[in-house]
């Protein structure tokens, strides 16, 4: 990783941690398909309304279809899969998961980018990486005081989350790194909205009237996490590429974890201590700089 992007991947890293806490305060009161559209379409809104200000609504057809697959692969699905997962594990141990994604992203950007390099450390990274993952869902670990049933169900839920956000990341370096960065931003939030529409709708129900404001200001900074974390994603990785935003998988662990125990009372068990130090020795390996 450059000096250079080291403070926009930390600053990404954390608000991505908070958001998932932020998250499962949410659902609460929404259920979890609400709850990302109710942010995707609150997000979308402040994208138009920027868009229209500074006149600079996105035209051609390349970034309209780039950016809606980037929306669907990167937004809809693992919002969606990831929040589910809250349902049965705790933010924390939800965003360790997140810490997975460098290693993937190094195995996927290798097959589709040509500046990507697959080394024996980096396969021997991502082994170990999996390994902790594997510790964590056979003893069953939620970071939750009481858990529920279905707990394996959060873990895979999540895994899913992280191959799709991966995916969509290379997806991005690959195919637009020349698009506006306000632009893709805003096309990516309209997908995840429009994909989401229709499930909530006919699929999907929430009480609104029981809405309480420590909800309320969950979904609001859940909103700004959505804005402000899409403009730097797609900045990080049009300059410095998939792999170093993936990097962000790092610290979103971190920030949840701390902020989860602070502000939810969850937990962390020696068995989840474990399964962090795994899946960072294995990232270590998988990030280091060659002799």
């Amino acid at each position: 990783m450059t000096v250079r992007a080291l403070p926009h991947v930390v600053l990404v890293g954390f608000l991505f941690g908070s958001g998932m806490v932020a998250t499962r305060l949410g659902l609460r009161v929404f259920s979890a398909m609400t709850f990302n559209w109710l942010v995707l379409t609150l997000a979308s809104i402040a994208y138009i309304g920027t868009l229209a200000v500074l006149k600079r609504w996105p035209r051609g057809k390349d970034i309209w279809r780039h950016a809606s697959i980037w929306g669907i692969l990167g937004a809809a699905l693992p919002m969606s899969l990831f929040a589910k997962s809250l349902h049965y594990q705790s933010s924390g141990l939800a965003a360790m998961m997140i810490a997975l994604a460098p290693g993937i992203t190094c195995i996927m950007a290798y097959y589709v980018l040509p500046e990507e390099r697959l080394t024996a450390a980096k396969i021997s990274g991502v082994t170990l990486a999996l390994l902790g993952a594997l510790v964590l869902a056979a003893n069953g670990e939620t970071g939750l005081s009481d858990p529920p049933e279905g707990i394996r169900a959060g873990l895979a839920l999540s895994f899913l989350g992280v191959l799709f956000g991966s995916s969509s990341d290379v997806y991005a370096r690959r195919f637009m790194q020349d698009f506006d960065l306000l632009g893709s931003a805003g096309i990516r939030t309209f997908a995840a909205t429009a994909v989401l529409t229709p499930v909530v709708i006919f699929g999907s129900s929430s009480n609104f009237e029981a809405v309480v404001t420590p909800s309320h200001l969950a979904l609001v900074y859940t909103v700004l996490v959505i804005f402000a974390g899409t403009l730097m994603t797609f900045n990080i990785i049009r300059r410095f590429g998939a792999t170093i935003m993936a990097m962000a998988g790092f610290i979103i662990p971190l920030a949840a974890l701390l902020l989860g125990v602070l502000m939810l009372n969850e937990t962390v068990t020696p068995v989840m201590a474990l399964g962090i130090l795994m899946i960072f020795s294995g990232l270590f390996l998988v990030v280091r700089k060659p002799r």
